[in-house]
């Protein structure tokens, strides 16, 4: 038996993030929080997610950017957005 899918959850808005993240886990979602793309990268190194929600736009890294360099990564371009 898995436990709960995992789900990241990538915005630049903290209050965006802890809503998703209450929302998602009252459901029995495990989530991980990123700041912007470069965080998102390192979280996606340290465990694959089942799910990723995406911010379009934030520094650093934007959302586009970050999505594009993910779908044509092997390791990653599976995980839906």
């Amino acid at each position: 038996m898995s436990g709960p899918k995992r789900i990241l959850i990538v915005d630049d808005e903290q209050d965006i993030r802890t809503y998703l993240s209450t929302l998602l886990e009252d459901q029995g979602y495990e989530t991980v929080q990123a700041k912007d793309g470069e965080e998102a990268v390192q979280k996606l190194q340290a465990g694959l997610p089942d799910l990723i929600t995406l911010d379009i736009s934030m520094p650093e890294k934007s959302g586009i950017k970050f999505f594009r360099e993910m779908k044509t990564d092997d390791r990653w371009k599976h995980i839906p957005i």
